[in-house]
């Protein structure tokens, strides 16, 4: 692109070749237009330098607002934030204040209280303004000025950013409470401070303490039952040493028949030792089951106490005792209690005074406090006696006062704690005092009922005869079993025991081997006219059990008495029985006293079932 000419210097060219005066005019005329020009030119660059300075001015001008307005938002977005901050530090403030755990602010050189917050006062008992007066020394009583500055050291000295460790607090009250404390440093404003977090710990040790109590129980009753196991494996296995030697000395031929006569006692005896052993376990399991079953009805004690003498004579004659009986006062010719469980805990006392005893004496003395409704009966003797620590276990289960006692004298140790949940349960309790080698005495308190009106006994020989205890006569007056007896029984060695006791006593004994032959037998003699004056039924048995037999014949319209001959030995076994129409339960093994006086007094008289509810079962 070609240059645009310059028009003053095109117009110069046309001057320079006029003639002179023109030219001289002409020029003078074109410095005049030069001369105007370049004053335009001249304010034309002042004014472009003008806007260039006014652009640049108002660009920095524009900056500044945009760097103002920046500022100032990022001055809005702090200021919020604050408000957020403050708000939030507000909010975690009253948190704090309101806290349960104690958080305490203190000084770092005179350790002064600064601030306690609201959990920390009330637990501590002091107000913030003796709180001010008071440093960490004054409420910990386990620190020292010298043990707490060593405390503190790592965090002063920058080895440790915090430290914990447990303490106990005073209270203003003087008491004092266990806390767990998570102490550091800090700033308030600008002067160093130390901050205490601290957590009251009273229930966790107290939960740690029963957590550990627990734990040692169960270490003692684990071992307990191991000594207890070990214990019944030789009280069973003892007896049955001898039931089953003396058994093959039965069946040996040639054997002369007075050491058979010693070898069937010696299986007797071990026999009802096993019993006892089974029994005291079925008791224990009934009472840790809480199923101990008491039943209240008039009971003569005078008679308890004369059978509970009777049972023990022999044994106590064996170890050379003199077993007494002896009365402090009156004592009611009648109560309301348990018979059969008082004399329980009666021949549990009595059978440890006279073990434990040996050519000594035992006593046991019947006293009534009118007044209170109680009868208590102490058993002394003059034996072996028992430490303070052993008493401290003697009533507790599976344990006797020490493993050398039951490996000396035997038992299972579980008498003395059944003994103490009878008396419990009979409105009493059992205690007992005893010196190491001088004897023993054991207490035995129960509730006797109402006793207005009650005829009192000053000997132990005032009963009258209509105040013996039991429905049915005793065995010794039984000379016979007259009539037919059903026996439904599947065992054959049950079946020739029990047949071979009846017919002694002259009963007429039919066998069946199962419900549904004892069903069967039954309605055949009773359409022939011939009924059983009893039926014995077996409760669990092949085929048809008792139960089902029992509903059946009941169903049938049978009015005849059946009773209940089973080894099931439970309370609901027992009204199992009756609830299936029975009218009686006999145990197995069995009591061929008891056996036998009830069969007697049974044989050919209707069913109380079948008008009105089965009567209580008989043991």
């Amino acid at each position: 692109m070609k240059p645009v000419p310059d028009p003053i210097q095109q117009m110069q060219q046309c001057i320079d070749n006029l003639e002179a005066p023109i030219a001289s005019e002409l020029n003078n005329a074109l410095n005049g237009v030069r001369a105007h020009v370049s004053r335009q030119a001249q304010e034309t660059r002042r004014l472009s330098e003008a806007q260039a300075d006014a652009i640049v001015h108002a660009a920095e001008i524009i900056t500044e607002l945009q760097e103002t307005k920046d500022r100032l938002e990022v001055a809005r977005l702090e200021a919020e934030a604050a408000a957020q901050k403050a708000e939030q530090l507000s909010a975690f403030g009253d948190i704090l204040e309101q806290s349960l755990n104690e958080i305490f602010i203190f000084e770092v050189d005179s350790l002064h209280f600064l601030h306690v917050n609201h959990g920390g006062r009330e637990n501590i008992g002091y107000t913030m303004e003796e709180l001010r007066e008071l440093t960490p020394i004054d409420i910990k009583p386990q620190q020292t000025a010298a043990s707490f500055a060593k405390l503190i050291t790592p965090l002063l000295d920058g080895t440790q950013g915090n430290i914990e460790f447990e303490a106990v607090h005073r209270r203003k009250d003087g008491s004092e409470y266990p806390v767990q404390i998570h102490l550091e440093t800090s700033v308030l404003g600008e002067s160093p401070v130390f901050v205490a977090i601290i957590l009251d710990i009273t229930e966790r040790q107290s939960i740690e303490e029963e957590l550990r109590t627990s734990r040692e129980d169960a270490l003692a009753a684990d071992r307990s039952k191991s000594d207890f196991l070990a214990n019944m494996s030789h009280e069973i296995r003892t007896p049955m040493t001898a039931i089953l030697g003396f058994s093959d000395v039965l069946l040996e031929p040639g054997v002369p028949n007075e050491e058979k006569l010693r070898a069937s006692q010696t299986i007797h005896r071990n026999g009802q030792h096993l019993l006892k052993v089974i029994n005291d376990i079925l008791d224990l399991s009934k009472v840790e089951s809480g199923r101990l079953d008491i039943e209240q009805k008039d009971s003569n004690p005078a008679a308890i106490v004369r059978d509970v003498k009777e049972l023990l004579a022999e044994q106590a004659t064996s170890q050379g005792n003199d077993l007494l009986l002896e009365l402090r006062g009156d004592i009611p010719l009648t109560i309301q209690t348990d018979p059969t469980r008082l004399k329980q805990a009666l021949i549990n006392l009595a059978g440890n005074a006279v073990k434990f005893t040996k050519n000594g004496t035992v006593r046991i003395v019947a006293d009534c406090d009118r007044k209170n409704e109680r009868l208590s009966f102490c058993v002394t003797d003059s034996g072996i006696g028992i430490t303070s620590d052993q008493m401290e276990r003697i009533f507790h289960p599976f344990g006797q006062a020490d493993s050398s006692t039951t490996r000396e004298y035997g038992g299972t140790g579980l008498g003395l704690t059944i003994t103490k949940r009878i008396a419990e349960a009979l409105g009493g309790d059992v205690s007992v005092e005893s010196e190491p080698g001088r004897g023993s005495t054991f207490t035995l308190s129960i509730a006797t009922g109402p006793l207005t009106g009650v005829q009192m006994l000053s000997t132990l020989d005032d009963e009258p005869t209509s105040c013996k205890d039991g429905p049915y006569p005793p065995a010794s007056n039984v000379d016979r079993i007259d009539g037919r007896v059903l026996l439904v029984e599947d065992g054959p060695d049950n079946q020739r025991i029990i047949s071979l006791i009846l017919r002694k006593f002259g009963a007429d004994v039919t066998l069946a081997e199962n419900g549904k032959e004892g069903v069967d037998a039954a309605i055949s003699a009773l359409r022939a006219g011939e009924p059983f004056g009893v039926i014995l039924m077996d409760m669990q048995m092949p085929i048809m059990d008792g139960y089902t037999a029992t509903e059946v014949l009941r169903d049938s319209g049978y009015s005849g008495q059946i009773v209940a001959l089973t080894a099931h030995a439970m309370k609901e076994d027992v009204n199992k029985c009756l609830a299936a129409g029975c009218d009686a339960y006999l145990s197995k093994p069995i009591d061929r006293k008891t056996f036998v006086a009830n069969v007697a007094a049974r044989m050919g008289k209707p069913s109380t079932h079948s008008v009105g509810a089965p009567e209580t079962a008989i043991s």
